[in-house]
């Protein structure tokens, strides 16, 4: 991907994206239905012969492989330098909804962007939105994500939503393609920030993983721990790497 500029329109780059994800999740429902049947037919042939079942002609880790697809929700979710994460993020959505981050070890929180109808933010943790019944910012028309919505720490953040993540609602081609994004949280010198996006990936989703990598720096100690986490905890996941030139304005995956 090459930024063209302007995250203003849809260029065609994303709206290919877009076709290809409703082509994927139109073949998922497909292949669903297909095996819920193939199930079913092969449980009423064990009538005539017990032998029959779905592990005598399908193994158990191809079986897998189809659930993963089939079910729960599909995201791509988006690791490396919290730079790099928003400039990924805002080409993938086509505008600038992420801002840059002022400082390199700048610390941000968990952002899952879902497609809604009107653009929406909330705080939530443990799937429960912590949004209060009085008028916020959150509930305001926005065109780029308050700073003190993602940052840890600093002006204006709430030390009580130190470990909520913010759920962005937008209606966007791409999610209402039927794909989530889901950029990780920030935490220097640990891997805890690691687990816990893969956790989250862990519950009704089917992830792809993008990892954002300077294309003039090499992988440091961190980063290969990292990924070799990514790769001890889920193996079965695909793993993109976007490298992303040195100023920032322009992507390559």
């Amino acid at each position: 991907m090459t930024s063209p500029g302007s995250f203003g329109a849809l260029g065609p780059e994303r709206r290919h994206l877009a076709k290809q994800v409703q082509s994927f999740r139109h073949h998922a429902k497909k292949l669903k239905k297909i095996f819920k049947e193939t199930v079913r037919v092969l449980s009423d042939l064990q009538d005539f012969d017990e032998s029959l079942s779905i592990d005598s002609i399908l193994a158990v880790e191809a079986q897998k492989c189809i659930s993963n697809v089939v079910s729960g929700r599909t995201a791509l979710v988006v690791f490396g330098e919290t730079r790099l994460r928003s400039c990924i993020v805002n080409e993938i959505l086509g505008e600038a909804i992420l801002p840059l981050p002022w400082e390199s070890n700048e610390s941000w929180r968990l952002v899952h962007f879902k497609h809604r109808k009107h653009r929406v933010m909330s705080h939530v943790r443990d799937g429960y939105d912590l949004a209060t019944d009085k008028p916020t910012p959150l509930s305001l028309p926005f065109s780029r994500i308050p700073r003190e919505n993602i940052c840890l720490s600093g002006p204006g953040v709430d030390p009580i939503l130190g470990d909520a993540a913010l759920e962005v609602g937008l209606h966007n081609p791409i999610l209402e393609a039927g794909f989530e994004i889901i950029c990780s949280p920030t935490e220097i010198g640990g891997l805890q920030a690691i687990k816990k996006t893969l956790q989250v990936c862990q519950v009704e989703l089917h992830p792809f993983f993008i990892y954002g990598h300077d294309a003039k720096t090499p992988l440091t100690e961190q980063q290969c721990k990292e990924l070799e986490m990514m790769r001890r905890l889920m193996p079965d996941v695909p793993l993109l790497f976007s490298i992303i030139s040195q100023d920032g304005t322009s992507a390559a995956i």
